[in-house]
Parts: structure tokens; sequence; C-alpha cells
């Protein structure tokens, strides 16, 4: 797959507009909670183990990276013997996780359609809050199995767009926006802007990942009750 230079241009505008750091900072605690908590659920989803290779595949600005990291020195008391990676579309969001993370060599500059790495490269790798943004959906779950490794794990998650679709609307009708983005980070008021390439419907991710021997073992909602997130966990 040859890269559109378009896509990408508009993609480094639109990850410093809506950066993932700034989600977790300049927003009002309900939605930062959200945020952190599917955060450290994808974390304990994946389980670090000693001397894994865990990509973060749409790294952002290195959230996953640095909670991964937290998670096993925690566990282990020592973070050198795990090897964790890191890919983005945006040359600001590599930036800011190698920044962050500490991580230089490993965090690259990369589209999800053509990951640089060779085939059963990876025990564990993480997709989270990437489909909707990919060019494409089928050419990247593709990839993912390609690199992961039979009997690794993956995590992915998604927005349910609809619901936060619902939620943005009644804040608009009852002018409750600055009271949940009082900060920078201020978000397109509707889920179709054009960073979204596409809303995942849940039915044909199933089927995309069925055909890919992708397997899923579990789907967790984020709330349980309103679920604004949902994440799918499996193996290959």
């Amino acid at each position: 797959m040859e890269v559109n230079n378009k896509f990408l241009r508009e993609n480094e505008y639109y990850s410093k507009k809506f950066s993932p750091e700034l989600y977790l900072t300049e927003t009002s605690w309900p939605i930062r909670f959200i945020e952190k908590l599917r955060i450290k659920k994808i974390v304990k989803l994946i389980n670090p183990e000693s001397s894994n290779r865990i990509l973060d595949l749409g790294c952002g600005t290195g959230d996953t990276l640095i909670e991964i990291r937290n998670y096993f020195e925690k566990k282990y008391k020592n973070i050198n013997k795990i090897n964790l990676f890191g890919i983005d579309a945006s040359k600001y969001m590599v930036e800011r996780a190698r920044k962050r993370t500490n991580i230089e060599n490993k965090i690259i500059e990369a589209v999800a359609e053509r990951l640089p790495y060779e085939s059963n490269f990876f025990n564990k790798i993480i997709c989270s809050e990437v489909l909707e943004h990919v060019e494409d959906l089928e050419g990247t779950l593709s990839e993912i199995s390609r690199v992961l490794r039979n009997g690794g794990k993956y995590v992915i998650s998604y927005p349910n767009e609809d619901l936060i679709n619902l939620m943005k609307k009644i804040m608009k009708l009852f002018h409750l926006k600055n009271v949940f983005f009082p900060g920078k980070y201020q978000p397109e008021m509707d889920m179709s802007d054009h960073w979204h390439k596409r809303k995942i419907k849940l039915r044909v991710l199933l089927q995309e990942m069925t055909n890919l021997k992708l397997r899923v073992k579990k789907i967790i909602h984020l709330p349980i009750i309103f679920p604004v997130k949902y994440i799918l966990y499996g193996t290959k």
C-alpha cells in the first residue's frame, strides 16, 4: 500500500488539534476517569510479562506505553526485561511519545497498513482508539495478524460513536460543553469529523477478524451500563 500524503497531512493536523495528551489533562474528571480506566484495563488484559515484545499500534503521545512500563515495574521491579515498541502515523505524536517515555529508537513513524516489522514478531499488540482513524481497516487488521505470533494476544478498543454523539447533543442542548471540556481540548460536536474515517460496527469488525484468524475471547463494555468504549481481547 502506498502512503497517502493527503491522509498524512490531515492526520498531522488533527493529531495536534485533538492530542490524546490534552484529552487526559484538559477535560473534566468523568472523561479523564474513563480514559484512564480504559488504559489500565488494556494493560491488565495484555498482562506484560518478562521478555515480551509488545507493540502499541497508534501509540499517540505514549500514555499506554507509560502505563505498561509502570505496571511491569511494580510487578517485576525491573523494566529492562520488556521490549516496548510504538508506531504512529503522526510525526508530532512520535516526538511526544519518545520524549515522554524515553523509548527513542523503538517508537517510529509508520502507517498501520504497512508495519515495518517481520511476520510473527510480537507476543502482544495493542490497537486502542485507532481503527476509526486508519485509511484501510482490513489492511490494518491484516497487518496486526501478520506481525502477531501464533498464540499471541491482542487488545483492540474503539469508541461507541452513537452513544457519544447522543451525549454531545445533550451537552449542546443544555449548554454543558464547557462543563465537560473546560480546558484547551475542544472536540468536534459530532464523531463523524474528518479525523474519523469510519464508524466501527462490531458485526463487521468481528467478521474481518475471523477472516484473519484473530479470535475474540472477550468483549468489554466501558463503563458497563452506558459503554462509550468497547474493548476486544483475544488471541491469534
